[in-house]
Parts: structure tokens; C-alpha cells; sequence
């Protein structure tokens, strides 16, 4: 269950993970089970949709993110929507202040309605006809 905590300290640049964890307030096994079960249904009654790009519709539910690609929904197994959400610049060196937080990427999505979402998705489907 901790992986998950530590893994997002370091993709946050945390040297020590076990100081994120006591930031969270899950420093013991016990907390992090309680945070992870909290964090897991707070993410599956949720569903987020997105537009990267002006162009790529993307959608979060049940905690798990997907792109509208080729007619059907697929995992983003590439992490388009959470490097824009973070900022991520995966072209910045590992030291660089700019790698995490970037404006300039975390400009290119923007949260859009479910309604928006289909909408451009039924446009783009017209268009491809």
C-alpha cells in the first residue's frame, strides 16, 4: 500500500520518502491503509474529463486515467494527463527547477464538462466520417 506514497514522493522529488509519508500523516502502515482507502473511494465515485492539447479528450474514473483514441477509451499508459496536471517536462534535465510545475504544460489540458467531453468526441467521430 505504500508504494503508491512513495512513488508519488518521488516523482515529487522527495529525497526521502519517509519524511512525505510523515507529511501526509501516514508515517505508520496503519495511517497509509487508512489514507489509500480513503483516497481509493474518494476516486471511484469521482470522473473527470479533460481536453489536452485543444485537441485530446481524456477522462479520470474510478482513479484510473484514458484518452479517447481510434472510437474507444484506453488507458493512458504514457501518463499524458498527469504530467500536464503536475507540469511535468519530461525534456527538462533531472535537476532542473522547471521539471515539475511547469505552466507552460500544465496549460495544456483544461478540465472540461462530461457533456463537452462527448460532444467533442461526437464532433471528431463526424468529422473523421
Amino acid at each position: 500500500m505504500a508504494k503508491k506514497y512513495y512513488k508519488a514522493a518521488a516523482e515529487q522529488g522527495e529525497e526521502n520518502a519517509q519524511e512525505a509519508l510523515k507529511r501526509l500523516g501516514a508515517d505508520e502502515e496503519h495511517n497509509v491503509s487508512q489514507t489509500d482507502e480513503h483516497v481509493s473511494t474518494e476516486c471511484q465515485s469521482e470522473k473527470k474529463y479533460y481536453l489536452i492539447n485543444d485537441s485530446l479528450v481524456g477522462k479520470m474514473e474510478s482513479g484510473e486515467y484514458y484518452l479517447y483514441q481510434d472510437g474507444e477509451w484506453k488507458a493512458d499508459d504514457k501518463c499524458e494527463i498527469m504530467d500536464r496536471l503536475h507540469g511535468y517536462d519530461s525534456t527538462e534535465p533531472p535537476d532542473s527547477p522547471y521539471g515539475f510545475g511547469n505552466s507552460s504544460i500544465m496549460n495544456e489540458i483544461h478540465e472540461i464538462s462530461e457533456e463537452e467531453a462527448y460532444e467533442l468526441i461526437q464532433k471528431k467521430e463526424s468529422d473523421a466520417t
